[in-house]
């Protein structure tokens, strides 16, 4: 079996990891966002949905179409909503990108496993065209761009979910692409295609890292499966004991749900993937 050299990853990419047991690293300075005076801080938190993506890259192009759609200091994302959140967090000269990209249909997204494949495989399908199209917008030049809002103090979070802990994992995209790892750019993009990879339609992502000097390699899938949508008090420097408190006036939190508060009614086809796909969509539900 081929070995990766593990990615060195920094205490501010891996924000925090929650559950019961977790605990949160002490963060380096500026990892929170910074009040601005006499300007509110903005947050936008992206639900997961699937194919509902699209009408989240909607309601994102018709803001801007709109005119008033703010600068977010902080973009939080999971499932479909990290795929959104870095060109989100960009700004709206990505409107034309997200709406395009929204459209895909399953065969831009995944590839069916023949018969025999599935014996050794851990998912109904393969996600080489979803892990094509990231290839081509996820690129150097786009990670520059985070990096510069980064310093500038913006933050972008995406989650997945980390199979060996059964535990959320939040990544700090931001500390990821400021940093001076030279596979900086493969980890971006794995942790976007694991943050989709939706058991067991789709395989889990295996990242090779290195933390606190331990290396070992982590399975990693849709971040959906723990949570539908988060944004933790420490992402608004609430934890920072030197910093005044902010009042609720100075903070605007926007969710973007791309899924429906009350579940749909309807007979479900008896093939794995849509029972399967029903029973996650319960679950998260449930949450």
């Amino acid at each position: 079996m081929r070995k990766y050299p593990p990615l060195r990853i920094h205490d501010p990419a891996r924000l925090v990891e929650t559950g019961a047991t977790s605990t949160r690293r002490e963060p380096p300075k500026n990892s929170s966002v910074r009040a601005v005076q006499y300007r509110p801080r903005n947050m936008l938190v992206l639900s997961g949905g699937g194919a509902n993506g699209t009408y989240t890259a909607g309601v994102l192009a018709g803001w801007s179409e709109r005119g008033d759609r703010p600068v977010f200091d902080v973009v939080t994302g999971i499932s479909i909503g990290a795929i959104i959140a870095p060109f989100a967090f960009l700004g709206s000269d990505y409107d034309d990108i997200l709406v395009h990209n929204s459209r895909l249909r399953g065969r831009d997204i995944y590839r069916r496993r023949s018969l025999p494949a599935l014996l050794w495989s851990d998912s109904l399908a393969d996600s080489a065209p979803l892990q094509r199209r990231l290839n081509e917008l996820v690129t150097d030049e786009l990670l520059d761009e985070i990096a510069q809002e980064h310093e500038n103090g913006r933050r972008l979070y995406v989650g997945t979910t980390n199979l060996d802990t059964k535990k959320l994992v939040v990544w700090d995209m931001g500390a990821i692409a400021s940093g001076d790892d030279p596979d900086k750019l493969k980890l971006f993009r794995k942790i976007l295609l694991a943050s989709a990879a939706v058991p067991p339609l789709l395989p889990s992502v295996p990242i090779h890292v290195e933390v606190n000097g331990n290396r070992h390699t982590e399975l990693h899938v849709d971040g959906g499966t723990t949570a539908a949508l988060f944004l933790h008090p420490s992402m608004l420097g609430v934890e920072s004991s030197k910093s005044p408190p902010v009042s609720s006036r100075d903070q605007n939190v926007y969710v973007i749900l791309a899924s429906s508060l009350q579940q749909p009614v309807s007979p479900v086809e008896r093939t794995i993937t849509r029972v399967a796909g029903e029973s996650l969509s319960s679950v998260l539900h449930a949450k």
